[in-house]
This record gives structure tokens, sequence and C-alpha cells, in this order.
């Protein structure tokens, strides 16, 4: 099948503009077998001097006079001849063939990655080299099968879709914590680059609020990835649970059957997403794995992430962590390498952050009270500051604020209700998650109008 497809890509190289264009920057000479590598190379090249598409009697005269073997001319003759008579009625539509093609290349791209980390394998381990594997496995994970090209300004319907899009509260993923939802407009933007980032002291609960976010968004329908470096899975498991299924944490044990009873329910009503908890070491794992990790739930588990959570960022490594010279260095270039990641998945990623000793028992936390990294600040999309005082804390309370913010204004303040028996953040102002979101929806809808009216000129 592999060198069907070879012939199949070859095929819309040559006839199709639209599918040369999508592909043809992915496709490396080394994903084919020697002849088809060659005219493969050809039709780009060609198209590269002459930006157009080659005729079939063109490659065949260049490929008579070309200084190759008698018997690889006799081979790329027959690709041509093959190729040039192959039946495209036999594909269903373009798309078929455009989705093979990425396959094709994606799984090449691994493919000879792993063959070359094998044959370093087997060397004598005192002539192994692997400082070259990892660069070439970010590589073969990152292909980019971007088809966007941008917005048109002055394009009167990409205005209208723009507005559209940037209007409707379903393009955004609740938190499922109402005075935090408020604050910035919905939720945090889904299936596109986000990196949002909690600020708060140590043991303040960060990690339970991120436990939060991912439960609200599963019940939501949404699939969640949770990474925790610092906490063991299976404890985080259990207050998972209590968070859930609305029980206490002091007797999760004693309830264990009514424990898994709900979540069986909530399973069989088909509402809820997947959910993923993985715990690793901590200072053991970079972006780089953990899109790894995220490529191998895809094909094993066939389970792809609407939002993935790292608890947290302060306990993650760079990718080469010898190029980072400071602590501003290495913060800023794991939020970077983290972003970047959260592009190529389109999938918003949550992390957290503890602030460093200028910020501990503060009434009000800033960006420069960030312990790990003034580069956090500057690279994050969303930092929500989260402060407890010791009158805050009797009364199970947490105040936020949201000290920077690209989807939502700045400043804004608000409190968090906590119930420490499960685990669970209370929404202070009683409305369900729903009418929270249904309360945005219209505020957003009324802004657009108001937009509407203001731009007649231009709609």
């Amino acid at each position: 099948m592999m060198d069907d497809i070879q012939v199949f890509v070859l095929k819309g190289m040559f006839e199709n503009l639209s599918y040369f264009r999508k592909v043809s920057n992915n496709l490396e000479e080394r994903y084919f077998e020697l002849d088809k590598s060659i005219v493969l190379k050809f039709v780009k090249d060609y198209f590269a001097k002459y930006q157009k598409i080659p005729d079939y009697s063109v490659a065949m005269n260049s490929f008579s006079s070309a200084d190759y073997t008698s018997e690889v001319k006799k081979e790329i003759e027959e690709t041509l001849n093959v190729v040039k008579t192959l039946d495209f009625d036999s594909i269903e539509d373009g798309q078929w063939l455009y989705d093979k093609t990425k396959e094709f290349a994606n799984e090449r791209a691994m493919f000879l990655f792993i063959k070359e980390g094998a044959m370093e394998l087997n060397k004598e381990e005192s002539k192994r080299d692997f400082s070259g594997l990892e660069a070439k496995m970010r590589e073969a994970l990152s292909i980019n099968w971007d088809e966007d090209l941008g917005i048109d300004y002055f394009d009167e319907i990409q205005f209208d879709e723009v507005y559209d899009w940037l209007s409707n509260a379903t393009h955004r993923i609740p938190l499922g914590i109402g005075p935090i939802d408020n604050a910035i407009c919905g939720g945090i933007p889904g299936k596109t680059k986000f990196c949002g980032v909690l600020v708060g002291s140590a043991g303040l609960g960060k990690s339970m609020i991120l436990s939060n976010i991912a439960v609200n968004a599963v019940k939501s329908g949404k699939n969640v990835l949770y990474l925790t470096f610092e906490i063991d899975q299976k404890e985080l498991r259990k207050r998972m649970d209590a968070a859930f299924t609305d029980l206490s944490l002091g007797n999760i044990f004693q309830l264990r059957n009514e424990v898994k009873r709900r979540i069986i329910d909530a399973k069989q009503n088909q509402t809820t997403g997947r959910f993923i908890i993985k715990e690793f070491p901590p200072a053991s794992i970079s972006a780089l794995q953990v899109e790894t990790f995220v490529h191998t739930l895809n094909l094993k588990k066939k389970f792809v992430p609407d939002i993935l959570i790292l608890d947290y960022l302060g306990i993650m490594t760079p990718i080469s962590p010898k190029s980072c010279n400071s602590l501003y260095e290495k913060g800023k270039s794991i939020c970077e390498e983290i972003r970047a990641l959260s592009d190529r998945l389109q999938c918003p990623i949550i992390s957290a952050s503890q602030t460093n000793r200028t910020g501990y028992g503060k009434e009000s936390v800033e960006l420069d009270n960030i312990a790990d990294s003034m580069g956090i600040a500057h690279t994050s999309d969303l930092i929500i500051s989260l402060v407890q005082t010791d009158e805050l804390k009797e009364n199970n309370q947490i105040k936020f604020e949201i000290i920077k913010s690209r989807i939502s204004k700045d400043g804004i303040k608000g409190m968090l209700n906590i119930d420490y028996d499960k685990l669970k953040i209370m929404n202070k102002d009683g409305l369900s998650d729903q009418e929270t979101i249904n309360i945005i929806s219209k505020g957003l809808d009324d802004i657009k109008k108001t937009q509407s009216v203001k731009n007649s000129g231009i709609t």
C-alpha cells in the first residue's frame, strides 16, 4: 500500500495545483522509493523555477537525457507511465488523497527517525551519538499542514465570519468557575493556541483549582488530559472523584460503591468527555515529551484532548536546558514551548506557577511576583493571581485577580468559595454553569449588535 500511495501522491502532484500547494512543502524525497523520489524532486524543482506544474511529456524528455543509469531510467519511465495512466475515478474525493498524503508523510517521518535511532543503538556504545535525534524527533512530530492563509482585511465575508466567531460563546471552554468565567468573557478559547497560568503561593490550592477546571470541562463534554508532575496519579484521581461526584473526600473509601456508581452513570448518560490522568516525575518532562505522549494517546486510545492541564510549569524542563543560562530564560523557554505546543495541537493549555518570596503574604500579587520567571508573564495569554490571607482562609475563600489577559480586561477581581470537604469551588453567584454561559452569550450578542451599528458603513 505504501508503494500505491506514493503513485497516487505523484498523480496529484502532476495534475492538481491545489493539492500540490497544500502538500509540497511537507513531502521530502527521503520519504519515497528512489525512482519516485527523483520524480517528486523534478516536479517540485520545476514548479519552483517556472511557477507551474510540468506536463508528463516534459518530465519524460528531461529524464531521457538525465545522467542516471539505464536501470534507474527504466524504473522512472515505468513510474511515470503508471502515474499518467492511473484512474483517478477510483478515488472517492480529493479529501481522501489529501488525508492519505498527510498520514503517509507523518508515518514516514517517524519511521525514519526511529530507524536512525536504531542504527545508533546498533553501534558500539562508545561510538553512539544521539545528540541530533531530539531535533529530528521534534521535526517528525511537528509537520505543519496548516491551510490557513490568514485574514484578508478588506474581505467583507471574512469580516462577518471573524465577528460571528468572536461573539459566539460556544467557541470558548468554560472553566466551570462562575466568577472567573464571567471575568474572562465565558471561558478560554478552544481549538487554538492558548496558555493560561494560575499564580499563587505554595499550598494555596492551585492544584485543587486545576482539578476543578478539569472536572468541570469533562462534565461539559470536553476531553481532558491532566498531567501531574508532583502528585501521585492515584492520589490525584481520589481528589478528582470527590469533586466529580460531589461526595466528601474524608468518606471516599466508605462510599466507594457510590462513587463508582455516579461515575458509571455519568458515562452512560453520554454527556461527559473522556478524562486521562497521567503522572510524570518532576523536572524530567519538556514540551517535547508532552507532545510525544499526546500523540501516543491518539495512536493507542484514539484520544485527542480539548484541553490540556499541566501541574505545573515550575517543575518542567526546557527542551534544550543547556541553552538556558538563567531562571528567566528557563521559564520563558518552557512557556514559549508550551504555547507553541498548544498551537500545534490546537488545544488550550492551563498550568500554574508559584509566587516568589516577595509575593508571599501579599494581598495583591503582581506579574513580577511569579517565582519561575517574568518570562512566563511575557509569554502567557492569561494569568490569574490567587491570594488567601488568614482571614480568607478562615472563611474558606480565595481571592483572584486577572493580572494579564489577551482575551478580556485586566484587573477584574473576584472571590472563590471553597468546599474543602469535597475539594470543590462553589460559584458565589449561585448560578449554574449553563445559566452563566447563557448570560455571557447574551452579553456578547449585545456587544456584537452595538459593534454592527457603529460599523454600519463597513458591513
